[in-house]
């Protein structure tokens, strides 16, 4: 497991994880699974099949997102974001829903948001762009997004759904501060 960094993110140590990147290959591994939508967060699907491409020839498998040129695994992300709102939705009675997203380069965030967007459509439950606010994947823009939520707008809301863990985690740590 080569745990590096996200590709042109200079943000905290992730420019210094990418070092791992070239330890992988074919001296030391007999393939790769690649977790794609990850890098997707910096890379478009043209610099996600270049970052593959240059350890051919590798068997490699890309995981969450579809690339043509190799074999892949999809993670319906959509289906989970929809499966998470509705059950906000039908057994916790949640009718104002904030929303974080992810930076929008990536497919993953941005599957998840079109899935916030056809759920409340669904639920015939307005929409109301004060209660979007944008997110970078990591667990600083979580924390952000809660004080800009309460203190900077200040919205109100009944729940608060993260496009990934880092943010979420982030933001229940300001929710708690917060009381």
């Amino acid at each position: 497991c080569f745990s590096g960094g996200i590709p042109h993110w200079q943000q905290q140590y992730e420019y210094q994880k990418n070092i791992l990147f070239n330890i992988a290959g074919q001296p030391n591994v007999d393939g790769l699974l690649i977790w794609a939508n990850i890098l997707s967060h910096t890379l478009d699907r043209t610099g996600l099949e270049a970052f593959c491409q240059r350890y051919a020839p590798l068997p490699i498998i890309s995981m969450g997102i579809v690339l043509p040129s190799f074999p892949s695994i999809r993670i319906d992300m959509r289906e989970g974001m929809h499966k998470l709102l509705s059950h906000l939705i039908e057994d916790h009675g949640r009718r104002k829903i904030a929303f974080i997203r992810g930076l929008e380069i990536s497919q993953d965030a941005e599957e998840r948001y079109q899935a916030y967007l056809e759920t409340l459509q669904e639920y015939n439950l307005s929409l109301d762009p004060g209660l979007i606010v944008s997110g970078d994947f990591r667990r600083d823009s979580g924390t952000a997004a809660v004080i800009q939520l309460m203190d900077t707008r200040p919205m109100r809301f009944d729940a608060l759904v993260s496009a990934n863990d880092n943010m979420a985690i982030g933001a229940m740590q300001a929710l708690q501060a917060q009381g």
